[in-house]
């Protein structure tokens, strides 16, 4: 199997399961790169630069930054909607985020923990 097809194949599943709000199952991510999931996570570092975590959680705000800015719908219902634990979690990273994206130009996620 071709390599770029592959991991274009584990970013659908990501997209996948950030859309439906579900936990990374790492079996799955094995089963589609037929490979050890811990190499295929060191691989997926190496081309992007982040954990494939890190990428799900960045995604999620990303996602739930435009739904909150484009659409009606409460703080509280984005962040359930998109996992986060209640809408204390969520509001702080997209402020911050979205400061910097107007000084910087580039959505930029900050690290809390």
């Amino acid at each position: 199997m071709d390599s770029s097809k592959t991991f274009d194949d584990v970013i659908m599943y990501l997209e996948k399961i950030i859309s439906d709000g579900c936990d990374i199952d790492y079996n799955e991510i094995s089963k589609i790169t037929m490979s050890p999931a811990a190499l295929f996570q060191r691989i997926f570092i190496f081309v992007s630069g982040i954990s494939i975590s890190d990428y799900v959680r960045k995604r999620r705000l990303t996602i739930a930054g435009h739904e909150l800015k484009n659409n009606d719908i409460s703080i509280l219902d984005i962040a359930i909607k998109y996992g986060f634990q209640s809408h204390f979690c969520i509001y702080p990273r997209i402020q911050r985020a979205s400061w910097d994206y107007a000084f910087t130009g580039k959505m930029r996620v900050c690290k809390t923990e």
